[in-house]
């Protein structure tokens, strides 16, 4: 429940375009018990999620996306990690449909085995 693995599909895209750049790419990072606290927030209604990210973490030049929520008492929880090679609208919304589905996966096994969530 707490061992962190890749959520979805990760983003690989080894094209190079006209100026020699790299193609995209992008990994999600979770754990199970954090997507189930996406879901926990949604239900009591204090879903925002937040997204921050930095190129200085990595030595390899790749960005980190921190995606987290904050619950009532404006305290941030961390959700998922993402490793990304552009910060755009494209590498974002891969991360944040992986997410999304990462957390349906985990709410539907759940649901399946008649466990609280």
């Amino acid at each position: 429940m707490h061992t962190v693995h890749v959520i979805g599909e990760p983003l690989l895209e080894s094209q190079f375009d006209v100026g020699g750049h790299k193609g995209r790419m992008a990994v999600v990072l979770s754990s199970e018990h954090l997507l189930l606290n996406l879901y926990r927030a949604q239900e009591l209604g204090v879903l925002q999620i937040q997204l921050d990210t930095t190129y200085r973490l990595v030595v390899e030049g790749r960005g980190t996306l921190l995606v987290g929520v904050s619950d009532l008492s404006q305290v941030f929880h961390p959700e998922a990690y993402a490793i990304l090679d552009h910060e755009d609208a494209a590498g974002h919304e891969h991360c944040l449909r992986q997410i999304k589905l990462g957390v349906e996966a985990a709410v539907s096994k759940y649901h399946r085995l008649q466990l609280p969530i």
